[in-house]
């Protein structure tokens, strides 16, 4: 429809110059003065209509990327370590002596901090870090976990085969051993680390995103309840953002913080959501901006997702319980069974009649790693715990 009235304005605004350009006539000055109004008039609205369609094919571009963020596809572009800045950074001495690490070994590091950028996990990383609430740019972080990945893999490439030598597991004049187990350990751990490193931003923000869904459905009440009682949506919120709803409030704030400086309701709005994993409220601030759009009830809107997001939370809670079953069993054979069964095998392997046993440094790595697997079953089952 805007832009329908766009081009029937713009087909006056040239009929009109081209009436002026072809008239022979001489017009009057009062002729001419109604002219030019009528001209600077259609002019100034179609600049007004330009300006609205603008601003709705932006509001149109930014719900389509949350609602693609909704349906899990990404939507970050390569990472360029050419942006790398440690400035905004210096006042941490930590970090800056990182960023001098960094910049003295530019060549060595930035090939690793490619190599970083390159695996799975850190395709959504400038998502993580801005729902995550960190003010880090995706390249200086992955330069900062590259660089202690380095350090930490360095320090544990001498450290490893020299407790290896000490307590006797390893023989110095093995030179094939020593360096294979230096490089393994060196390799091991950078990659390790880095890992850890790129997924912290992740884990926080999945941590905050599952903090606001825990206190979302209460909170949207509250705000129905409000603006049932005739507020307006503005003092709603604000009600909304001065109770203690934890990280949800706290966004709420900086959300009305944006509204006092000028943004408008609907960008704060997709602001908001652009700026947390919870999907629970990336949906409602997109239904929530169309009804302003549309001019809908967004008391009853708000009512009905409420509703909707306290039914998944349930789903969630249900689906959890049922998979926790098979979880708690591979636990209990990870955790119970199998230090039983090595130390039954290791004590029969140990008899007279067969003449052979495992070594100290065999079982050492088994009881590791079966500790690893159980550290790594507990990490399992809390991502797949639901904040609720």
């Amino acid at each position: 429809m805007v832009e329908k009235k766009f081009v029937r304005d713009k087909r006056i605004i040239d009929l009109i110059n081209q009436i002026g350009a072809t008239d022979d006539s001489t017009p009057t000055n009062s002729n001419v003065q109604d002219l030019e109004k009528i001209r600077s008039d259609l002019t100034k609205a179609a600049t007004e209509k330009t300006k609205q369609l603008n601003v709705q094919n932006n509001l149109d571009s930014r719900i389509a990327k949350l609602k693609a963020g909704v349906e899990g596809v990404s939507t970050n572009s390569p990472l360029d370590f050419k942006r790398v800045d440690f400035k905004p950074h210096n006042s941490d001495d930590k970090i800056k002596a990182i960023g001098e690490v960094y910049q003295s070994f530019e060549g060595v590091l930035f090939t690793f901090s490619q190599f970083l950028a390159s695996l799975p996990i850190s395709t959504s990383l400038r998502t993580s870090l801005k729902c995550a609430g960190m003010k880090w740019d995706a390249e200086t972080y992955v330069a900062v976990v590259s660089t202690v990945s380095l350090i930490v893999a360095i320090f544990l490439m001498i450290l490893i085969p020299a407790v290896g030598i000490t307590a006797g597991f390893l023989n110095i004049s093995d030179v094939l051993s020593t360096s294979l187990l230096i490089l393994v350990s060196g390799l091991f751990s950078f990659i390790l680390i880095g890992i850890v490193g790129l997924a912290y931003p992740n884990l926080k923000a999945k941590s905050r995103g599952g903090q606001i869904d825990r206190e979302l459905p209460f909170a949207l009440r509250h705000l129905a309840t409000q603006m049932g009682a005739g507020m307006s949506f503005q003092k709603a919120l604000s009600s909304v953002a001065s109770a203690d709803y934890g990280v949800l409030s706290t966004e709420l704030q900086a959300t009305l913080a944006r509204m006092d400086s000028g943004m408008s309701t609907e960008d704060a709005l997709l602001d908001l959501s652009e700026r947390t994993y919870s999907q629970g409220l990336k949906q409602t601030t997109i239904q929530i901006v169309r009804s302003l759009r549309t001019g809908g009830k967004i008391s009853e809107i708000i009512s009905t997702i409420a509703e909707d997001v306290a039914f998944e939370t349930r789903m969630k809670v249900r689906d959890f319980t049922e998979s926790l079953n098979l979880v708690s069993i591979v636990y209990i054979m990870v955790s119970v069974v199998a230090p039983v069964v090595t130390t039954i095998m290791t004590a029969i392997l140990q008899l007279p009649i067969l003449g052979s046993g495992l070594s100290p440094l065999m079982i050492t790595l088994i009881f590791s790693g079966l500790s690893f697997a159980m550290v790594v079953i507990l990490f399992f089952i809390k991502q797949l715990e639901p904040m609720s």
